[in-house]
């Protein structure tokens, strides 16, 4: 994905049939490196690259926003992943220490139903290079 004149670049995940699940059954994950310096530092910036996973709070069946995991808060080590217990998570303007944070604040929200997806827009110099994209229900 390369943002480096501006704009952004993502990676939608259509198969992922997990809405409806609770926060604690499903667990989001990717790898990414930045490119050309080959590093896991260079290409993180203002939350990106970042999962966008949809919530649905007790207003059933309706996505209500969207949690944000970004590389620079997983400590920009290459992976984004929920079940991690250093990456953090905001929801609604509010920040939890990790996913299971999130998850036993919020025991009634689930995932909603729309599209997750990984998200770039940092400027910097050359590619951020997405891989490994999985959700585990």
């Amino acid at each position: 994905m390369d943002t480096s004149d501006g704009g952004f670049a993502g990676a939608y995940y259509t198969a992922s049939k997990a809405n409806g699940t609770p926060l604690t059954g499903v667990d989001y994950a990717f790898q990414y490196n930045c490119d050309p310096s080959d590093d896991t530092v260079s290409c993180v910036g203002g939350g990106s690259p970042r999962w966008s996973i949809p919530i649905d709070t007790p207003d059933a069946g309706k996505t209500n926003g969207y949690a944000f995991i970004g590389a620079a808060n997983c400590g920009s080590t290459g992976t984004v992943s929920t079940a991690s217990a250093t990456c953090a998570v905001n929801f609604a303007s509010v920040d939890y220490t990790s996913w299971d944070a999130f998850a036993a604040a919020n025991p009634s929200y689930q995932i909603g139903n729309a599209l997750p997806f990984v998200e770039t827009d940092t400027t910097e110099p050359g590619t951020t290079l997405i891989f490994a994209i999985t959700i585990t229900k």
